[in-house]
């Protein structure tokens, strides 16, 4: 299950986990079935949504162009690519594990009440449109926010609401620093290839002394001295190393 990205999914272990703590900062005593039947379904949504996204860039290109990503946070777990999988398959994977989703869900209404399926649909929703080629959040600037808001409010408040029998607003405040950081992540990984590209191209940079009309005494020296008076061979080093 190589294409459900295995190693994010703790994401939503995280996000369950602030809901369950504060649902026990509150006085409440866990119950423990609710809890893991809720912790199944967070990451069975994360595990959809990954699937889908993994099919979405294959149909329209993306991960197939991505030749600088940086794994395993770029360019998708690439089981399409590879060969392992089909796209066919890759659809009936999603379809089936959004499927799981909706029945976990729709049991957990039992201890959360109606306000969770307002919860769970909102959650279920931002997953299909991250990816959905109709709407794709990922490719309009705001798939780090529907990143930060699903794995920072919308699972711990889920969470919380499946143990407390109703929504209460510690989980957001609670879940606010976690959704800054997934966000920012999210944003850092959709950026890595652009940076990647960049050291990669830097020999097509204009070498000094090479522009026209360029005199002795206007020469741009390539290698500027270093601190402590070294000289810097590659004045782009600095970049590799980051």
């Amino acid at each position: 299950m190589i294409a459900t990205r295995p190693t994010f999914l703790l994401l939503a272990v995280v996000a369950v986990g602030i809901g369950l703590a504060t649902a026990q900062t509150s006085g409440l005593t866990l119950d423990p079935l609710w809890a893991a039947l809720t912790l199944a379904g967070a990451v069975s949504l994360h595990a959809a949504a990954n699937v889908h996204n993994d099919l979405a860039d294959d149909l329209n290109g993306s991960d197939a162009a991505n030749q600088d990503r940086q794994f395993p946070f770029t360019g998708g777990s690439r089981m399409i690519q590879s060969g392992v999988t089909t796209p066919q398959a890759t659809q009936w994977l999603a379809r089936w594990l959004y499927a799981l989703t909706i029945g976990i869900g729709l049991i957990l209404l039992i201890p959360g009440g109606w306000p969770l399926l307002a919860l769970g649909a909102l959650g279920l929703l931002m997953a299909w449109a991250y990816s959905a080629p109709t709407i794709s959040l990922n490719a309009r600037g705001l798939g780090e926010i529907a990143v930060g808001i699903g794995f920072g409010i919308l699972m711990p408040l889920g969470a919380d609401a499946v143990q407390r029998g109703e929504l209460h607003n510690l989980p957001m405040f609670a879940g606010a620093g976690f959704a800054l950081m997934t966000s920012r992540e999210t944003l850092h990984d959709s950026m890595a290839p652009l940076a990647g590209g960049f050291v990669r191209n830097q020999g097509a940079l204009p070498k000094a002394g090479s522009l026209p009309g360029e005199g002795r005494q206007r020469r741009v020296r390539a290698n500027p001295p270093a601190p402590f008076g070294r000289t810097a061979k590659d004045p782009f080093a600095a970049l590799q190393s980051l």
